[in-house]
């Protein structure tokens, strides 16, 4: 991937970081596939996590924060209530947040109504974890706000492909799951980087269109698939 060149406008306020690590139990339901061999996560691959930014611009008005979890998606309304409420009652008013799952198909079930499913006996409590390192995070982030800049820039990454493949015994009237070479998948990588006064890196945001479902549908383990590898690595950089 060519390196990003930061030429996009600027951003200046006040920024903090904080992250919480919200990897369940073992054997809590994970069905996320309909060709699931399993009903529950047995093992780790990567740990998943949350991570808070909060935001103070320089006029005054009220934080922001952006909330990305290693989650995989609201299966009903009372579990995205519960998330928000966490987020409103660490101080963000209506609008002014966004709060972003990485639709990971390798992570736990915490819709309510599923608590009748195998593993489901830890919905509840996951729920209850969720929405505690929700607040503890933004209260975190809020009290680490510093001086910041926010660099924007796009790029380009090859890792997608389309992966819906017309079935050539059904004249493609169907379609399986494996990669059509016909499509070509979108490339756009969005990178942003706030630094410090010092030039010091707080925090990268990524934005990139990949749907985490490598592992498939015989994955048994608990990952956040490919953006827990990225996250790490800022980090493996730094050691160079």
């Amino acid at each position: 991937m060519p390196t990003p060149s930061f030429s996009y406008p600027a951003f200046k306020g006040h920024f903090g970081v904080a992250r919480r690590d919200i990897t369940p139990s073992l054997g809590i339901y994970s069905r996320n596939w309909g060709a699931a061999k399993s009903d529950v996560a047995t093992a780790i691959h990567r740990p998943l996590t949350l991570t808070c930014l909060a935001i103070q611009a320089n006029d005054g008005s009220g934080p922001m924060a952006i909330l990305s979890l290693d989650l995989g998606w609201f299966r009903s309304a009372e579990e995205e209530k519960l998330l928000i409420k966490a987020v409103r009652d660490a101080g963000i008013a209506e609008g002014r947040y966004v709060m972003a799952l990485t639709h990971t198909h390798a992570g736990p079930v915490f819709c309510p109504g599923d608590a009748g499913k195998p593993g489901g006996e830890w919905i509840h409590r996951y729920l209850q974890s969720l929405t505690h390192n929700i607040r503890e995070a933004i209260a975190e982030a809020l009290g680490n706000l510093q001086p910041g800049l926010l660099e924007a820039a796009t790029g380009s990454c090859h890792l997608a492909t389309n992966r819906d493949f017309p079935d050539p015994e059904r004249n493609g009237e169907r379609l399986l799951v494996g990669w059509n070479p016909e499509i070509e998948a979108d490339s756009t990588l969005l990178i942003a980087r706030i630094s410090n006064d010092n030039g010091a890196c707080l925090a990268t945001l990524v934005n990139y269109a990949c749907h985490p479902t490598i592992l498939a549908w015989d994955n048994e383990t608990i990952s956040p698939y490919f953006v827990g590898a990225m996250r790490e690595i800022p980090r493996w950089l730094a050691r160079r």
